[in-house]
């Protein structure tokens, strides 16, 4: 009998209208896979984008969720997209902020190492090159928190967490 190992990024949980605690909707919805295909899962926490390509790089988990095709992962199978998940540039809603992509050249953008954001960021040079600041071991969330703390000015991140965060900073 083999076990589903399945790696992801931590993700905003949730509490259920009865009160308890999920724990994502990528685990949610790894665990009806698992229980479909009649195996347990386990579930590996990558700190960030970059782990995560390691560990399914390594051989180490039979899938990466939300691991995004790039340069360094070229040596990987990938299923069909199962969801995408939008990107965004995030500022205080304060600040007058970049109108285009091309107000971003030169710009000091935060963002998780290896993420999707990075990755997006990264490719639009040569016509616009932002300065990306990789962070490694902290999450978007992190990220944004230091961003509502004017520690940062711009910060890249997925809508899933910035929906999360604009309950939580709504001056983001």
């Amino acid at each position: 009998e083999g076990v589903l190992v399945v790696a992801l990024v931590a993700e905003p949980s949730y509490q259920l209208s009865d009160g308890t605690q999920a724990d994502g909707f990528t685990q949610d919805f790894v665990r009806l896979f698992a229980k479909k295909l009649g195996v347990p899962v386990r579930f590996h926490i990558a700190a960030d984008a970059s782990e995560l390509a390691e560990l399914a790089l390594q051989g180490r988990v039979h899938l990466a969720a939300f691991l995004d095709a790039g340069p360094a992962t070229k040596e990987l199978s990938f299923s069909v997209t199962l969801g995408t998940r939008p990107l965004w540039v995030v500022q205080h809603s304060e600040l007058v902020g970049p109108q285009s992509l091309a107000e971003l050249d030169g710009r000091e953008i935060h963002a998780p190492i290896g993420s999707a954001a990075t990755q997006a960021l990264l490719a639009l040079a040569p016509d616009v090159q932002p300065k990306v600041i990789e962070v490694r071991d902290h999450n978007e969330m992190e990220i944004l928190r230091w961003l509502n703390e004017d520690r940062i000015a711009l910060a890249a991140v997925d809508e899933l967490h910035l929906r999360l965060a604009a309950n939580l900073y709504p001056e983001l």
